[in-house]
């Protein structure tokens, strides 16, 4: 190779180094901003600094040595300013990601990925609004911050570099080398082979009837009618935590729900209820259906076939009753309409379909819902109703009607003002329905809750502490059945479909992995998950709780009798043989729960090849 040569690949590699030291600088700003703002110990923090840079930096290594890969070929060989801008354009991809992802962890705690992103762009309409909610100072600031060191590298880069003769080693084997050391050397996922699945669907030793989380599952077939037949209004109280509710905290004076607070006074309030997975749709799957959804991030359930439950509007309107569902967030939204039509609902109402005042990006004034909820109460048929109602100014961004949007990151009092809101609709919503219907059953139950960076993490989709995880539960209207008190033990979403069977009469066969709250004991153990597949579990065990991350990160261990807040890590006094059964049963729950879903999918390719 020629001198000339020579010195246009020291040149390039000159380039992207300067480029590369540019967006690792950007990078380390952002980690930085991210750090908790005071440390006790600031190794610790250094170093905790420096370890959530690995992955970004080796991913940025990756792209220097694609980048001077680029550049050996022919098409660039000989043209060093068409190489060189598109260096300065990979570069500004990757830190406009890189900005996406630093915003995404200022509001939630947790990183962006790639499902994440796919799910953003699938549901782009839907969502705009999110945009125009995070549109910040802080944003404009991070954008700058990415554009003066695109411009700053390029200018960097138009020095004429010092020619270097000799042979010098592949900078490009270098770069990907060490892009391999960083990206490869992370914990490994833990996943459940489909082989396995397979197996234990077959019936073989270990089979998924012998490790079912809360016992197996087999459609209820009604043997009679319903003996104690009654009107059902079902209300579900989105991103709503237990302790926002002041029956939770011993019904203070300055509470901000004195409507349910009052009703769990007259009616009945379940202690200890665990949402199935921290994200809306799936928990509705939860509640309606008696079961776990899908353990992933896709709403499969609103697919056709994608929901091999039987869910209770379709049970009950086995049993002769009408159907209804409303809501006050937008329909179009992760496909809500296709999943209230597979639970077996036969006429719903969505944002699109109410009249009210529009609160957020994808909510409305609760108060919309009682509208269709009076008019489906006073129609002219005879057969029981069971109606279901699902508000939403509880999720982000928190904003009140008639109030102005909530401005930079939210905090727990705006919170606050969302639940206060909520809790006033719904105490109008119950007083107007009872005028309607006087032995109607009330149950209201919270879909998941919501973090407010008590563990660091905002939002709900990836909160396995109980501030995400542990929900309200009120029944009113069921004294005969069920006295005025609270309910102990552990309890759980999939315990309304049994509990609403068994309030109402009815007689069925079949197997459900729900437990009736009339029964006097709940769960031995009671389990919830993260949104995203295999990020989170946690299981709850009498007082003992785990988290299990799927080696990605360490499990956790807390105390909630002596540590409610789960602030003390009790993991490290723990044998490790105790840790690993805790894995074990939830990865085989874990297992169990995608047996269900895998076994319908495989009963539907096998018809439709025998329809063939």
């Amino acid at each position: 190779m020629d001198l000339q040569g020579m010195a246009e690949q020291v040149s390039r590699r000159r380039t992207a180094a300067i480029f590369g030291l540019l967006a690792v600088a950007v990078l380390l700003v952002f980690r930085i901003r991210e750090a908790p703002p005071s440390s006790a110990n600031f190794d610790k923090g250094l170093i905790d600094v420096v370890a959530g840079l690995l992955p970004a930096v080796g991913m940025l290594l990756a792209l220097e040595a694609g980048l001077l890969l680029v550049a050996s070929t022919p098409v660039f060989r000989r043209r060093s300013e068409g190489w060189t801008a598109l260096t300065a354009f990979a570069h500004l991809v990757f830190l406009v990601f890189a900005v996406m992802d630093h915003r995404y962890f200022l509001a939630t705690g947790s990183r962006l990925n790639a499902e994440l992103v796919i799910y953003t762009l699938r549901y782009a309409s839907s969502m705009g609004g999110i945009l125009k909610e995070g549109f910040d100072l802080q944003f404009l600031g991070a954008i700058a911050l990415v554009l003066v060191s695109v411009l700053g590298g390029w200018a960097l880069s138009r020095r004429e570099p010092r020619r270097r003769p000799g042979s010098m080693a592949s900078a490009e084997v270098l770069l990907l080398a060490l892009a391999a050391l960083i990206l490869l050397d992370r914990p490994a996922r833990v996943e459940v082979p489909e082989s396995l699945l397979d197996h234990m669907l077959a019936g073989g030793e270990g089979a998924a009837s012998d490790i079912q989380a809360f016992g197996p599952y087999e459609r209820p077939v009604f043997s009679s009618e319903a003996r104690r037949p009654r009107d059902i209004v079902l209300i579900i109280l989105e991103s709503f935590r237990a302790d926002a509710m002041g029956a939770y905290r011993g019904n203070p004076e300055q509470s901000d729900t004195p409507a349910m607070d009052r009703l769990a006074r007259e009616g009945v309030l379940v202690e200890n209820a665990y949402s199935t997975v921290v994200h809306t749709s799936k928990a509705l799957v939860g509640i309606l259906c008696g079961g776990f959804p899908r353990l992933n991030l896709e709403i499969d359930e609103a697919e056709e076939g994608g929901l091999p439950l039987a869910c209770l509007p379709r049970l009950l309107g086995e049993l002769g009753y009408r159907t209804r569902y409303a809501q006050t967030a937008d329909g179009a939204f992760e496909n809500r309409v296709g999943l209230v039509r597979n639970m077996g609902f036969e006429e719903w109402r969505m944002r699109e379909d109410l009249e009210g005042e529009v609160a957020g990006y994808l909510g409305m004034d609760e108060r919309a819902l009682l509208a269709p909820a009076l008019e489906w109460a006073s129609e002219d048929d005879e057969r029981p109703l069971f109606l279901t109602l699902l508000t939403s100014v509880t999720h982000h961004p928190y904003q009140v009607p008639g109030e102005p949007p909530v401005e930079g990151q939210a905090t727990w009092e705006d919170y606050r003002k969302a639940v206060r809101h909520v809790d006033a609709a719904v105490g109008e919503i119950v007083t107007a329905l009872k005028e309607e219907l006087p032995d109607a059953l009330f149950i209201i139950v919270g879909d998941h809750g919501e973090g407010f960076g008590e563990h660091g993490i905002w939002g709900h989709n990836l909160i396995a502490y109980e501030e995400g995880i542990r929900v309200p539960l009120i029944l009113y209207g069921a004294e005969d059945v069920l006295p005025r008190g609270t309910i102990g033990g552990l309890r759980h979403q999939v315990d309304l479909v049994p509990t609403v069977l068994d309030i109402i009469g009815a007689e069925w066969e079949g197997r459900l992995p729900g437990i009736s709250l009339v029964e006097p004991k709940g769960h031995q153990y009671v389990v919830s998950s993260c949104w995203l597949r295999r990020r989170c579990i946690a299981l709850r065990i009498g007082d003992l709780k785990f988290i299990d991350y799927y080696d990605l990160e360490k499990m956790e261990v807390y105390d909630l009798a002596a540590d409610p807040e789960e602030r003390e890590n009790l993991a490290s006094f723990y044998p490790r043989a105790v840790l690993r059964a805790a894995e074990a049963r939830l990865r085989r729950i874990q297992a169990d729960l995608e047996s269900i879903y895998l076994g319908s999918q495989r009963r539907t390719m096998t018809r439709l090849a025998d329809f063939d």
